[in-house]
């Protein structure tokens, strides 16, 4: 790791210990109709604001005063935290269905569809 690296991480470790002192809480996740850019909702410490932590590619981009200065701020920090976590589900959720499937490739359940009609909802394939 280059000493930029170290510098950085330090201050995304510092920024989510603020966040998780603080309390914050992402308490939106979306998209936005016209572009499909896909944003988190957090919360504010101060008051009943809501920051908006837009994904931009690679980075993450915030619409409270040190987001918008370029600073990692608490709320970035606390979806990327998110984002993270998020991922490594999804990993280990694959690793054991590959897992499931190599050991008994018949337990993998056929997709079924609900079919409500007038006779009341009924499984078809």
């Amino acid at each position: 790791m280059t000493q930029q690296q170290i510098e950085a991480n330090a201050t995304y470790q510092r920024a989510l210990s603020r966040a998780k002192a603080q309390n914050l809480m992402i308490g939106a996740v979306g998209a936005f109709k016209t572009t499909g850019q896909k944003f988190y909702g957090v919360t504010s410490s101060a008051n009943d604001t809501m920051y908006i932590v837009k994904v931009c590619g690679n980075t993450l981009a915030c619409n409270c005063k040190a987001g918008m200065a370029g600073t990692m701020c608490k709320h970035r920090a606390l979806v990327c935290n998110h984002i993270i976590e998020q991922s490594a589900k999804a990993k280990a959720q694959e690793a054991q269905l590959a897992e499931v499937m190599a050991e008994e490739p018949e337990a993998v359940a056929v997709p079924m569809m609900l079919r409500h009609d007038n006779t009341g909802p009924r499984l078809f394939r």
